[in-house]
């Protein structure tokens, strides 16, 4: 289903209110579970409210906020510093970058010529219908409640370093838990491919350094260091034993490599390379 058919009760309900809510802006926030704020600061959300998260710039590997997901604010417990439990939470299939919305006609405030003084500091923005609506059609693509509820658990789980995956789960047709690691990998590394630098999230994947089949390391399969950010070619090539990567994080292709001269003289370039390295979730040598 599309995010708009989704929420439709809820946005047809001309008693909700829109919001953008800044991801790890206070201590005991939990993405996709729980967010905290004290009403004496903002009093405007409250239970059915709609929300979109968006990452601070100095939060994001990427240098820029993005717009990570969509949730409905559920049951508030406390007086003056509350906690919400999240509602239908839908991380978006691929984030809404900053450049993406270099051009967005906001209703709700006036931009200017630059993002400075434009979100509030504390973390929470109150927006229009409009422009809610206008940011879920830029996310436009298909979700599954069932599927996007296992991935918000399976993410939770990777935040408390639970990274094992029994065999079950790991090789069944739908891998909710791989959605949550791969978004993970590729936040960690700025949505950019770590050979190549490619940065359009569409053609970004996380890829398992240690193979998911290796079933000596299943308690490596959630771990975010065990991945790394390939686009879908230099995902493939990797995948495929084309190249490898050295213990100092530098490119070594294969002979197999030169089977294909068109792939050869596409991937030769990067022979001897430095990849990318995160912040966090710095790939371990000893992979």
């Amino acid at each position: 289903m599309k995010l708009l058919e989704i929420f439709e009760e809820e946005i047809s309900n001309e008693s909700t209110n829109y919001f953008i809510l800044d991801s790890g802006q206070h201590q005991r926030d939990v993405d996709f579970e729980s967010y905290e704020w004290k009403t004496s600061i903002n009093n405007r959300l409250s239970v059915g409210d709609l929300f979109i998260y968006r990452r601070p710039q100095k939060m994001s590997a990427r240098k820029e906020f993005m717009f990570f997901g969509v949730g409905k604010v559920g049951t508030i417990s406390g007086n003056d510093h509350v906690e919400a439990t999240i509602k239908k939470p839908h991380p978006f299939v691929n984030p809404i970058l900053q450049s993406d919305v270099a051009d967005f006609k906001w209703t709700w405030k006036e931009r200017g010529n630059s993002w400075e003084h434009f979100w509030n500091q504390y973390g929470i923005n109150q927006i229009s219908r409009e422009d809610f609506l206008n940011l879920l059609e830029m996310a436009n693509e298909d979700y599954d409640a069932d599927y996007d509820g296992e991935a918000v658990r399976a993410d939770s789980q990777i935040a408390d370093q639970d990274y094992s995956v029994e065999d079950s789960r790991a090789f069944s047709p739908s891998r909710p838990w791989q959605a949550a690691w791969s978004r993970r990998v590729k936040d960690a590394y700025g949505y950019q491919c770590a050979v190549c630098d490619l940065a359009l999230p569409i053609f970004l994947v996380g890829s398992h350094i240690i193979p998911v089949k290796d079933k000596e390391h299943v308690n490596k399969r959630k771990d975010p260091a065990n991945g790394i950010c390939l686009c879908t070619i230099h995902d493939k090539a990797f995948d495929e034993g084309y190249f490898t990567i050295s213990d100092e994080y530098k490119i070594v292709l294969s002979d197999q490599a030169k089977i294909d001269s068109v792939l050869w003289g596409y991937l030769e370039r990067f022979q001897g390379k430095l990849v990318r390295r995160p912040n966090k979730f710095k790939p371990d040598r000893k992979s």
